[in-house]
């Protein structure tokens, strides 16, 4: 059985149902880190894999590999300088491996609204920023923890993603996409309703709810690896 069919096997039984097995997620974390380029028939470059600049070439490009009930299972292209803006995963999980080049994670807590009258800010605590490599093992996303995150293209990049459950077109697990707000925007405003947090601590954050950006958007690449099935 080839490695990317035993990663699908194992996401299966971890997220069946939309639950999580934590014992599961190990053994599923154990295999998506053993995985190469070679064993998703990726060409030696990202940049080959996605559309060529005269085609009006997309910011990054994803290869489907299963869409399953319980979790997605993708690799994206990203190219080198570009980036995917900051965005959510509600109630999710998540594991990022990377195949090719090199990434920055800049990951947040998830958000809390700030109770202010027709406020759209959001607090969220800055959670720092990673690099990742081939070499290294899996970013994560947690329905509490980082589950908010920025991802940069420092070379052209290609990474393998699975999220469980999947997002929805609509529903409660729509993507969210957030901009930071600087400190002293509504600094005022911020103290008086008692979120000196904010204002004040070294990590955390003020958001606010952006949209997707225009800048932003996929190209739907061939995935040519080997079919796989649940």
């Amino acid at each position: 059985m080839s490695i990317v069919q035993q990663i699908v096997k194992q996401a299966a039984a971890t997220f069946a149902g939309h639950s999580f097995d934590a014992a599961g997620f190990e053994k599923l974390t154990a295999l998506v880190n053993q995985l190469k380029p070679s064993d998703v028939s990726m060409p030696s470059d990202p940049e080959s894999a996605l559309a060529k600049p005269s085609e009006r070439a997309a910011p990054a490009g994803y290869m489907e590999i299963l869409d399953h009930a319980d979790f997605t299972c993708v690799i994206f292209l990203l190219r080198k300088g570009r980036a995917i803006p900051l965005h959510d995963h509600p109630g999710m999980h998540g594991l990022c491996k990377v195949l090719y080049g090199s990434v920055k994670i800049t990951s947040y807590d998830p958000p809390e609204t700030l109770k202010l009258s027709s406020s759209r800010f959001y607090k969220a605590k800055l959670r720092g920023t990673e690099a990742y490599s081939a070499d290294d093992g899996c970013h994560f996303v947690r329905p509490t923890e980082k589950n908010l995150h920025t991802i940069e293209g420092v070379t052209n990049t290609a990474f393998f993603d699975i999220l469980a459950p999947p997002y929805e077109s609509y529903g409660p697990r729509g993507c969210t996409y957030y901009t930071e707000v600087p400190k002293d925007v509504k600094e005022e405003e911020l103290a008086a309703n008692g979120y000196t947090d904010v204002l004040q601590s070294d990590d955390m954050r003020l958001l606010m709810r952006s949209g997707q950006p225009v800048w932003f958007y996929t190209s739907v690449e061939e995935y040519r690896g080997e079919p796989v099935q649940v």
